[in-house]
């Protein structure tokens, strides 16, 4: 099957929670046959920085014209400007994609070479539209409309939507744009008999035909998906939980945001998105990640579970991981070079001696294409507030010459900002600790710190990747890497 090139045109404007989880569900399918072109309605939420890592292309509007304008300039981009592109897809920061998705609009098109004409393509059920329903068979339904959220078309129908819209400027402003620009082509659409997209809906202060309820939940179901996918009743549940969670932590105080939230919500979609294949979880202990269906996890952590609570005695009532492989976290001896699809490692990388080295090893372990997933402590909202940032000189002694050289220092550091002991029982305590080899924090960062330090830290090992995703959660810093060379 001939592989078609697609453009994602979306249309954004506000609701900044909504469209992060909406742009990356689209992350997974970008690539040589699928870009992403974001048109934003002069959105005062959130500026070109918030947009632009999850894009291809954006242009921002200076001033608010509605998803008319927004559509009608993807629709001439298509024709005009991208012209490598087969197909135009447009959705809006509203939704939630299956990644398969991609490959469904490809099986759409290429079915529909042998038809006399092409017809546009939908992949949102929608229970506003069901009535409009002429036709059903086993993959698809034939209706005489289609949500806007989610409609695809080839070159020779947007040709000709763009040659309407030239004729009749005034389109460009008349409410119901996905109804009035397809009927010009006078053939239905083809709309997937199940539903790859997930509509969020829209806030009520947004207004719209469909809008009426006050009720923030109320406004999330009022166009829920009609027969999802597997994926998708997955990904709303951890979706609805996330986006009330962050409206919660939103209006509470900084410390109180650290108590209150859930790590796991976003973890789990983050796991859910970038992590697939067979891969490793380094120091899972009581909670290992929650990752999509059929991806496999080797557990590896550096002592069997009976010394591992010896050394946390705080755990004996928690089920911990059972190690599938007993090894150092940092060196990973007994995994060869590039055999990994990912590696886990939340809350260690602060435990590292060696900061660079272990980063470095880490992408000598995964393939290219693969990622690193690693969840680290804001020093700003834990026991460590009180320690100084570690600086990058730091970090480059640590890994160009022998991390011993810092270690008594480390140790005296935790027993006197950490443990607040005074100078001579500081030592004493520190001294101990070193003989036990407990691990403690050898590092900390704040946000800015430990994106400075990744950043920085890629030169430092040749960069073999990029950072694909750095976010907030609660307490901690989620920190992707994908590997690119």
């Amino acid at each position: 099957m001939k592989q078609l090139k697609i453009l994602i045109a979306v249309a954004t404007w506000n609701r900044p929670n909504v469209t992060r989880l909406c742009l990356e569900s689209l992350q997974d399918v970008r690539g040589p046959n699928a870009a992403v072109m974001i048109y934003d309605d002069c959105s005062s939420a959130y500026d070109a920085s918030f947009l632009d890592p999850y894009c291809d292309g954006l242009l921002r509007f200076r001033l608010h014209g509605g998803i008319e304008r927004s559509r009608a300039r993807a629709f001439r981009d298509f024709v005009h400007r991208y012209s490598e592109f087969d197909i135009l897809y447009l959705t809006d920061n509203d939704t939630i994609h299956d990644p398969v998705f991609i490959d469904v609009l490809n099986e759409f098109f290429a079915e529909q070479e042998n038809y006399p004409f092409a017809h546009p393509v939908g992949l949102f059920r929608s229970v506003f539209h069901e009535n409009a329903i002429e036709q059903q068979f086993d993959k698809f339904v034939v209706c005489k409309t289609c949500p806007g959220v989610s409609q695809a078309y080839d070159r020779e129908m947007a040709e000709k939507i763009v040659q309407h819209l030239n004729s009749n400027p005034m389109m460009e402003t008349v409410y119901g744009w996905d109804y009035h620009w397809p009927a010009v082509l006078n053939r239905p659409f083809l709309i997937s008999t199940k539903s790859y997209v997930e509509h969020l809906g829209r806030d009520k202060e947004e207004g719209g035909l469909h809008c009426p309820v006050s009720n923030p939940r109320d406004d999330l179901e009022r166009d829920r998906a009609l027969y999802p996918t597997d994926y998708l009743i997955s990904e709303r549940k951890q979706v609805i939980s996330e986006l009330f969670s962050s409206a919660q932590a939103n209006t509470l105080p900084n410390h109180e945001v650290a108590k209150n939230f859930d790590k796991r919500i976003l973890r789990a979609r983050l796991a859910h998105r970038y992590l697939k294949g067979t891969g490793i979880e380094i120091g899972a202990l009581a909670t290992p990640l929650d990752v999509r269906p059929n991806t496999r996890v080797l557990y590896v952590d550096r002592k069997p579970v009976d010394q591992l609570l010896i050394e946390y005695p705080e755990m004996k009532n928690r089920e911990l991981r059972t190690p599938d492989v007993i090894d150092n976290g940092e060196t990973l001896s007994t995994f060869d070079d590039s055999s990994l699809d990912f590696i886990i490692a939340n809350h260690f990388l602060e435990h590292c001696e060696n900061f660079l080295g272990t980063l470095h090893t880490h992408f000598r372990k995964i393939r290219v294409g693969g990622h690193l997933f690693y969840a680290v402590p804001n020093r700003d909202h834990t026991f460590d507030r009180h320690r100084p940032i570690t600086t990058f000189e730091h970090l480059v002694k640590d890994y160009t010459a022998e991390p011993l050289h810092a270690r008594s220092e480390h140790y005296y550091e935790w027993a006197k900002l950490v443990e607040g002991l005074q100078a001579d029982e500081a030592r004493t305590r520190a001294h101990q600790l070193e003989l036990d080899s407990y691990s403690i924090h050898f590092h900390v960062w704040d946000a800015h710190g430990l994106f400075s330090a990744l950043s920085r830290g890629l030169d430092q090992i040749g960069n073999p990747g990029f950072v694909a995703h750095f976010e907030q959660n609660g307490h901690e810093l989620i920190c992707i890497l994908k590997r690119t060379a």
